[in-house]
C-alpha cells in the first residue's frame, strides 16, 4: 500500500496556500487526499485539485459564511480519523 498525504483545511480558510502545497506535492508524484469544504468562492481551487491524477478531493458543504467552530472541529476530527488516525492537537 502506498502512503498518501492528507491535507485538511476543514473550513477552506487558506485555499491559496493549500493549492500551492498540494500542487507541489503532486508535482513530486506524492498521493494527496485533500479534505476541505465547498463554499461559493472556492470552486476553482477544488476543481484544480481534482484535475490532478495524484489528488483526491474530499469536500463537504458547511456554512459559506459563519461555520461554528464545533462543526469545523468535528469535520476535522472525522477526516483525520478516516485518513491517518488523529492529528496532533486536534480535539476528537
Amino acid at each position: 500500500m502506498t502512503a498518501r498525504i492528507a491535507i485538511v483545511d476543514a473550513g477552506s480558510f487558506i485555499l491559496p496556500y493549500d493549492f500551492q502545497l498540494v500542487k507541489a506535492l503532486a508535482g513530486r508524484d506524492e498521493g494527496v487526499d485533500f479534505y476541505g469544504s465547498t463554499t461559493r468562492y472556492n470552486a476553482e481551487f477544488l476543481d484544480a485539485h481534482a484535475a490532478s491524477a495524484w489528488v483526491v478531493v474530499h469536500a463537504r458543504s458547511i456554512s459559506s459564511s459563519v461555520a461554528s467552530r464545533i462543526r469545523v472541529r468535528g469535520l476535522t476530527s472525522a477526516c483525520s480519523r478516516r485518513c491517518c488516525g488523529t492529528l496532533a492537537g486536534t480535539p476528537s
